[in-house]
């Protein structure tokens, strides 16, 4: 009769729900505390905002030409050979006389305006087009020449000499203006005596340029190295959005356990809860009215249940494991993530202070290329 006794039964229903709820607390404190395990740190990245790189304002290279000068009259003086230095020469004086810089001598210019000239005599012609594709701004672009602006006069006749050629081509207005134009720095002369067209006469050309160099072209070294830097920028945020994507999967895991474990968890608690109240019963029953056996049946059930709920307690408290590990390597992932993002911000800044250079070497350029 002891072991079915009100006081053992009694004792039992104390001690099994003292343990009860200390295994509860226990497990809710230290392995389901949401701020130690389910709340990893929140990450976000820095707003980045995107620099665009402007394009480089394309140099529109230009081809001042006005019709060719012909110049005819009888003479009866024998043509001798002109000096190219000498049409120079004078072209610089009408240029010095205005204040404008003098143009420098360029030998690729040169070379330039004596293939125009044997162009003109081998195809017959007298034009700053050409049947063959040569005209001046071809030719100097297959010489290597890199110009942004190029012009060209040209003369055919009789002139008494250099000075009379380009006093000819001032009394010209477009001619005029191209050995007037201050743009021009460089400066290429051929004259021949030619038969072109069944007239011999003296036959003159004038190349004008403006080279590259003028106006620098931004650093293309720097161009090259920010768009490197670009496509590294976008290598970098498919990781980070990698890395991202594999925390949110962990951390989707651990609130699934956590979700199946706190459930289990409440389920043995109802269980142990459904018991307690049977052996309750039970006791009142033996209490009120002696009868053990009907008390009997109370306890058994009750004490079934009871064990259910220890055992379904004991299975929540097994995935304590696994929540760690996944705990652990969430922690793992998140340090690495955040590394990353540090990397990519400090990227991020370097890259903005390159193409801010970039861009201050484009607007100079661009300012020089309007200027002309």
């Amino acid at each position: 009769m002891l072991k079915n006794s009100f006081w053992v039964k009694k004792l039992g229903f104390i001690l099994i729900s003292l343990s009860f709820f200390l295994i509860f607390f226990l497990f809710l404190s230290v392995f389901f505390s949401p701020s130690k395990i389910f709340s990893p740190p929140k990450i976000s990245l820095l707003k980045i905002e995107k620099e665009k790189i402007p394009s480089v304002l394309e140099a529109k290279k230009r081809f001042t030409k006005s019709g060719p000068l012909v110049a005819f009259k009888k003479r009866k003086e024998v043509l001798k050979p002109f000096s190219s230095q000498k049409i120079i020469f004078y072209t610089n004086l009408e240029r010095q006389k205005r204040n404008i810089p003098s143009l420098s001598q360029n030998q690729t210019l040169n070379l330039v305006a004596e293939k125009r000239i044997k162009d003109m005599v081998d195809f017959n012609y007298f034009a700053h087009e050409s049947p063959s594709g040569n005209d001046a701004k071809t030719l100097a672009e297959k010489l290597g020449y890199s110009y942004l602006l190029i012009g060209e006069n040209l003369a055919f006749g009789y002139f008494k000499d250099e000075k009379d050629i380009v006093e000819a081509w001032m009394k010209s207005k477009g001619h005029r203006e191209n050995i007037l134009n201050e743009s021009y720095k460089e400066i290429g002369v051929a004259v021949k005596i030619v038969t072109l067209q069944k007239r011999k006469g003296y036959l003159a050309v004038q190349i004008f340029a403006t080279p590259s160099s003028v106006c620098p072209l931004p650093d293309q070294n720097l161009l090259g190295k920010i768009k490197e830097m670009e496509k590294e920028k976008e290598e970098m945020e498919k990781r980070l959005l990698t890395k991202k994507e594999e925390i949110e999967k962990i951390e989707k895991e651990i609130e699934k356990i956590y979700e199946e474990a706190t459930q289990i968890l409440n389920e043995g608690d109802l269980l142990i809860k459904k018991g307690n109240e049977l052996v309750k019963k039970g006791n009142e029953i033996y209490t009120q009215t002696g009868d053990e056996k009907e008390a009997e049946r109370y306890w058994q059930e009750g004490e079934k249940l009871q064990e259910e709920g220890k055992e379904m307690i004991k299975k929540a408290l097994s995935f304590n494991e696994v929540l760690r590990e996944k705990s652990s390597k969430l922690e793992e992932k998140i340090k690495a993530y955040n590394q990353l993002v540090e990397d990519y911000n400090s990227f991020i800044k370097d890259l903005k202070r390159m193409i801010e250079d970039y861009n201050f070497e484009v607007k100079k350029y661009n300012q020089c290329l309007q200027s002309l």
